[in-house]
């Protein structure tokens, strides 16, 4: 089941990954993680990715990933729903940084603007003293994170300098770094290295431009 898995991680959790997944679940369908890459596999916000990520946080309720991507499901509909997620997951670990991201972009969502700046400086702050204090094990998915809440505090040239450093880490394979990288420089209003970035995005999942 986790080859399959491992298959369908290769092609990015895009919507031709979902075959492997449903190998992998005819093999083993007690793994959290294969409903998880199945919700991953569709667009942000998408209904049908909302059963996927259900039935993983049913197999591993302890799983902040599950729950936060649960609750960020809800964020276009009912933010209130992602809120109760979020927070459950902040009761598990309260200084679990995508958590309070996603909890922040739930209280933009419901129009509390003050409540969700909050979170993002906390947030901000939190992966500032993990990179001071734990520099060897500072990921690209905490350089994105990094990113997330300082683009939401307008502070957008720091938030750039975590993405590239996100892209040292990953050594130039990891897409959504370049995702991200698109979002800043627009911010910057820097279009041709915005152009660049998304790109690469597409050279790095292997996609071609008509597939988005």
């Amino acid at each position: 089941a986790l080859y399959f898995q491992f298959l369908a991680s290769e092609k990015g959790f895009r919507s031709d990954s979902r075959i492997h997944l449903h190998e992998a679940l005819s093999f083993d369908s007690s793994l959290a993680i294969i409903y998880f890459a199945l919700g991953h596999s569709y667009f942000e916000g998408d209904p049908v990715a909302l059963g996927y990520y259900q039935r993983a946080q049913e197999l591993a309720p302890h799983w902040l990933s599950a729950l936060n991507w649960l609750g960020y499901t809800y964020l276009y509909s009912e933010p209130k729903k992602g809120v109760f997620y979020h927070n459950k997951a902040l009761t598990i670990d309260s200084n679990n940084c995508e958590a309070l991201i996603m909890l922040g972009w739930a209280y933009q969502a419901m129009g509390q603007p003050d409540s969700a700046l909050l979170l993002m400086k906390r947030a901000a702050e939190a992966l500032d003293q993990k990179y001071k204090s734990q520099p060897n094990s500072f990921t690209a998915t905490d350089c994105i994170h990094a990113s997330q809440a300082l683009r939401e505090l307008k502070a957008f040239e720091k938030a750039k300098d975590y993405l590239l450093l996100g892209e040292k880490i990953s050594k130039g394979k990891y897409g959504p770094i370049y995702g991200n990288l698109c979002l800043v420089y627009t911010d910057l209003m820097d279009f041709e290295n915005a152009v660049k970035a998304c790109n690469t995005l597409f050279e790095v999942n292997g996609l071609k431009k008509r597939d988005w």
